[in-house]
């Protein structure tokens, strides 16, 4: 009954998630990926019980566990072992950075993510907006407030940007 509980909430996270891609992109339709929420996660588990060493699904794994704040421990596993089967992957070094973050663990999130950082060509602004809320975490309002506006020019966006912002000066005051 926990694990059918588990597996809705999961369901209801992707539909957000779905539903936020299409409204990003300003096309398309979330019905396709909404509907599919309970299948997409179980493929997950699925999938590495045939494959325990594909890196990308341990990683988006990880990652989705992260975003449900749930099995923690669990996705850092799954995201130490991606980290472990690439060589420098920005993405999947940015995922067990995060891990980290959501465990409370920032000080490892930090090293992990200045190494992610500094590998990323993209920049990309995910990555970024990571790497500032970790900063954040570690009272280090000014530098995380640069990487928050580095992801904003790289097309994040703007609202959730200000927010982080407007939250970390109003907690200095």
């Amino acid at each position: 009954m926990a694990d059918n509980a588990k597996l809705t909430r999961a369901a209801d996270n992707i539909r957000v998630l779905a539903a936020s891609m299409v409204e990003k992109a300003k096309s398309g339709h979330p019905g396709g990926a909404m509907g599919g929420a309970d299948f997409i996660n179980v493929l997950y588990t699925e999938f590495l019980r045939y494959d325990p060493d594909n890196a990308m699904v341990l990683n988006n794994y990880a990652y989705f566990l992260s975003l449900e704040e749930r099995d923690l421990e669990k996705a850092l596993a799954m995201a130490s072992r991606a980290t472990a089967l690439t060589d420098n992957n920005p993405t999947y070094l940015d995922t067990h950075a995060w891990v980290l973050f959501k465990l409370g663990r920032v000080d490892e999130a930090r090293k992990i993510m200045q190494q992610a950082v500094a590998l990323d060509a993209q920049e990309s602004a995910a990555l970024l907006v990571h790497y500032g809320d970790i900063l954040k975490a570690l009272g280090e309002n000014f530098m995380a407030e640069i990487y928050w506006r580095k992801a904003l020019e790289k097309g994040y966006d703007a609202g959730r940007i200000e927010r982080r912002i407007t939250e970390s000066k109003a907690k200095k005051e």
